[in-house]
This record gives C-alpha cells, structure tokens and sequence, in this order.
C-alpha cells in the first residue's frame, strides 16, 4: 500500500470497456509513478502472532526522461501457535489443537518504467500457506500439508495525446500463475502424497482510441485479444504410489471490439451508452450492452 497513490471506483456495470466482469463496479488501483516516488523507503513492520515484514523502494532517474521505480519486499507470519477446532477433539488428534498450523511467508517484487508516452510495469509474487484445515480429510497437525501461490505480469503501455481530447492507448502484457497444493491423507500402511497443480500463461494485447464528437460527449472505442500459451490442471499422486489422476491443458483463444459513448448532459446528469462483442474458442459468442 506504500506504492498506492490512489483507488478509483466505477461504480455502475463497464462491462463494455472492460469485459462481462465489470457488472456492478469497477475498482483501478493508481500507483506511484516514478517522477511521484522521489525518496529511497525502508519499511520495517512487526506485529501480533510473529508477523515480520521489510520493504525497500527508491526511484531512480535515468536521464533522457527515463524514470524507474523498484519495490522489493518480504514478509514471514507464524500466525497463532495454537488453534482449538472442536470437530477434531480426539486423543489421537491432539484433543482438538493445531500446533504451529498458521504460518505464511511471502514476496514481493515491483518495478514501474517511464519513457515518455511508454510504461513498462512488471510484479512478480508468491506466498506460501500452512492450512490447520485443508480439502478433504487430511491429516490433522502435519505441517506437510500446504498451498502456495504465484503471480507474475509484465505489461507495456502506450499512451499518447494528440491533444487535450484525443488519445490513443495500446497496451500488451503476459501474465503468469502457479498454484502449489500438497496434500497428506493418512492410509492403513502409511501416507498418501497428494498434489495439484494449476498453471497458467496467457498473453494479452488492447487497443483503444478515445475522441470528442462536436457538442454531443466523447466516443472511446477498441479492440482485445487475449491467448492462453498454457492452462494446465495437475492432480497426481507422489506416494505412496505414482498415479495422475487429472490432466488437462484446455487453452483459450479470446477477441472483443467495444464501443463506449460519454455525454454530459447536465451538471448532474450524464448518459453511458455501451456495447461489446466477445468472441471465445471455448464459450459462447456474447454479446454486452450497457445503458446508464
């Protein structure tokens, strides 16, 4: 939140700038830019059930109006040593107490840079969690069980104005995620050995033009595809025998056009007419229309 500059509500639907998810609002969270972070931060937190955190971000100018801006940190949480869940109260199972079965660690990296009408942002993240509770009935008190999380994206933006009215925006990005889950089930003659795996890959590309019409509001309209190099769902079983249980890699394939027209009719009334198409390789073709 050290980067945050400012969060941006939309409320009503959008979903015809920002695809069928954008129904009752949408949220746009505004960081720092390089030329607003001037100092050099070291953050360090401390908290109740050994939370740790460090953070460090500075800005540096690179001449030739190249700004960048870099954001590194990590945190470690033990969380409560001990948890009482009563559906567990058993002599064989602790009576009931989790020990140490709430920890977390993670990572956080951030970079942001600025030349010009070009931004380049790039986040890379994971945490890793030890679930006192987890899918199914795994094994009570066995740090063994856990999940971790990975997100990654680089996107590069182009943004120019031909004029105070005019602008013209063309964004790229890839994106990335890792989701880790092991899972330990208690057999008669040992421990089954579960995993599951989630990864995805997808590239994405938008373009977008936005313009005045002479006495009658201002018309955005654009273009979006996006690609799935990987979307891949992993269950196998480790031990106590190899076995796959679920493997699937089903990659998309997504185009949309969309139109938007703004027009301010009075000081406090204004009217939003929108329309998309959306075109998937996999789901049906739709089509959105907003009016507010």
């Amino acid at each position: 939140m050290t980067l945050v500059k400012q969060i941006e509500i939309i409320r009503g639907p959008s979903s015809a700038l920002y695809g069928s998810n954008g129904i009752f609002a949408t949220i746009n969270v505004v960081t720092l830019s390089p030329h607003e972070f001037q100092d050099v931060l070291v953050r360090v937190e401390t908290g109740s059930f050994g939370e740790k955190k460090v953070q460090a971000a500075s800005s540096v100018d690179l001449g030739h109006g190249a700004t960048l801006l870099l954001s590194a940190s990590v945190l470690k949480n033990a969380g409560e040593h001990s948890i009482y869940l009563s559906q567990a109260d058993f002599p064989a199972t602790n009576y009931g107490r989790a020990i140490g079965m709430n920890s977390e660690k993670g990572y956080h990296l951030f970079g942001n840079f600025v030349w010009h009408d070009w931004q380049v942002m790039a986040l890379f993240g994971g945490t890793q969690r030890i679930q006192p509770v987890s899918w199914g009935p795994t094994i009570f008190n066995d740090r063994g069980t856990r999940v971790t999380d990975i997100r990654n994206f680089v996107e590069f933006t182009y943004t120019h104005n031909f004029d105070a009215t005019h602008t013209l925006q063309w964004r790229s990005s890839y994106d990335s995620y890792r989701g880790h889950g092991i899972f330990h089930y208690a057999l008669d003659n040992g421990i089954e050995d579960n995993r599951n795996f989630i990864t995805g890959d997808w590239i994405s590309t938008q373009v977008n033009y936005r313009t005045p019409l002479t006495h009658f509001g201002t018309l955005t309209v654009g273009t979006e595809a996006r690609f799935d190099l990987r979307a891949l769902q992993r269950v196998i079983d480790v031990k106590p025998v190899y076995q796959q249980f679920l493997s699937i890699d089903k990659r998309d394939k997504y185009f949309a056009i969309f139109a938007q027209y703004e027009w301010e009719l009075t000081a406090k009334w204004k009217l939003d007419l929108g329309a998309r198409f959306d075109y998937s390789q996999y789901r049906p073709s739709f089509v959105s229309r907003g009016l507010l």
